[in-house]
């Protein structure tokens, strides 16, 4: 999870500084896939404020955003690559909100 976030913040910040749109490469299939969902959530996110009046999404504060999710990843995670200690803290933190809506994202 952690190196799916970093390939997708790298990619905004290249998006935001040259414009170029990079795609990461050499990830593994679970990564990627969450790439491409995380990519979507924010997609849809831009497009629904867009239809309610609001300003667009800049790329900026989309690289930012994930910037803040990657290191709250860091911070809860023990470090090795299969670490589930992020989600553990994802989950314990939406349940202690009494969060009840689903996710599109499927944790395991």
């Amino acid at each position: 999870m952690i190196g799916a976030l970093t390939a997708l913040a790298r990619s905004f910040e290249t998006r935001v500084n040259s414009g170029l749109h990079y795609e990461a490469t050499r990830l593994s299939l679970a990564e990627q896939a969450l790439i491409q969902e995380l990519g979507e959530v924010i997609g849809d996110y831009d497009e629904e404020s867009g239809e309610m009046g609001d300003p667009h999404l800049h790329g900026s504060d989309a690289l930012k955003a994930l910037v803040f999710v990657l290191r709250l990843a860091l911070d809860n995670s023990s470090g090795r690559p299969l670490s589930r200690g992020f989600l553990d803290f994802l989950r314990t933190e939406l349940l202690k909100d009494g969060c009840t809506t689903q996710s599109r994202i499927v944790l395991p």
